[in-house]
């Protein structure tokens, strides 16, 4: 337990690596002293404890993101999932905005500039997610797409579009033609072009 709780901060210490080194040290027996005791098989509450404790070990010892780490490994954009979520945007003109928004819950005698910011561009990815989507409920109606079912044989059918959006445009091809590597330190790729 000591040499798992000594472990360099500068090693891995996710979940899996810190389980891995609690079980390696589980198995390793100190050093037998020369009268032989007798083994005593633990019971089940016993194990279950023995994994309770180890659980609460690791939970304490795990390394956890900061904040200003989390939010930089948000994109930029909002995702599918913010913009169809009816939890986090509302849907339509007014429509389920009686009540305030999502948003953690603050102290305000604890308020510090991160929270702040952090609220703020909580607000601020919320209020561009409802905008992208409004204009999107805008837009996909007008321009009429279908699918085109009368191709060749073998041929995967095509989306044509009828309509007329001044807004959107159909895309017609997509490369991708550069992926720089992450900078020192960060995990998200420098420039994609």
């Amino acid at each position: 337990c000591a040499k798992v709780c000594f472990v360099n901060v500068e090693e891995d210490v996710t979940l899996k690596a810190l389980k891995e080194n609690v079980e390696q040290h589980k198995q390793e027996k100190p050093d037998q002293p020369k009268k032989k005791k007798r083994k005593v098989e633990p019971n089940a509450d016993e194990l279950r404890f023995r994994k309770l404790l180890t659980e609460i070990l690791i939970d304490r010892l795990i390394r956890r993101d900061y904040q200003l780490e989390e939010v930089q490994k948000m994109p930029l954009y909002p995702t599918e999932e913010v913009l169809w979520d009816p939890n986090l945007v509302p849907e339509g003109e007014g429509a389920g905005i009686e009540g305030a928004l999502a948003l953690p819950k603050l102290n305000l005698q604890f308020l510090t500039v991160l929270d702040y910011l952090l609220r703020n561009f909580t607000l601020y990815r919320l209020e561009s997610a409802y905008e992208i989507r409004q204009d999107l409920e805008d837009v996909i109606p007008r321009m009429h797409a279908r699918l085109d079912t009368d191709v060749a044989e073998g041929q995967e059918p095509k989306v044509v579009i009828t309509g007329h959006a001044r807004m959107g445009l159909p895309v017609t091809g997509f490369n991708v033609t550069e992926v720089k590597k992450p900078r020192v330190g960060e995990s998200v790729t420098d420039k994609v072009s």
